[in-house]
């Protein structure tokens, strides 16, 4: 049996998890990671403890180690599209879920 991580955000993914998941045979090589933002005015206001350079810094880290990263895009509203579009050609990110979002004021 093999163990999958999802759901874990930027900020708590640390390098170390990353080495952590690469060398065991009972975690599986990949990670499920949700953005809902990665403007980083808008991150400031959701409280998020993470930037986009970070965000990047993370998934390319990932990559360089074998460790597989799937992002769930949350899309609000046209900016937010925009945004997705750009991550997608920045991270390069292994898999990409895209789910429709709510708009809420923030």
């Amino acid at each position: 049996m093999e163990l999958k991580i999802c759901h874990l955000y930027p900020d708590v993914l640390t390098d170390e998890l990353l080495q952590t998941c690469a060398k065991s045979e009972k975690i599986l090589h990949y990670f499920d990671m949700p953005i809902q933002h990665i403007n980083d005015d808008i991150l400031k206001r959701m409280n998020r403890y993470y930037d986009r350079e970070g965000y990047l810094e993370l998934i390319k880290n990932a990559k360089e180690i074998g460790v597989l990263s799937v992002q769930r895009y949350f899309a609000l509203d046209s900016q937010g599209l925009e945004s997705i579009k750009e991550m997608i050609t920045s991270a390069k990110p292994d898999f990409v879920e895209i789910m429709p979002g709510v708009i809420e004021k923030v």
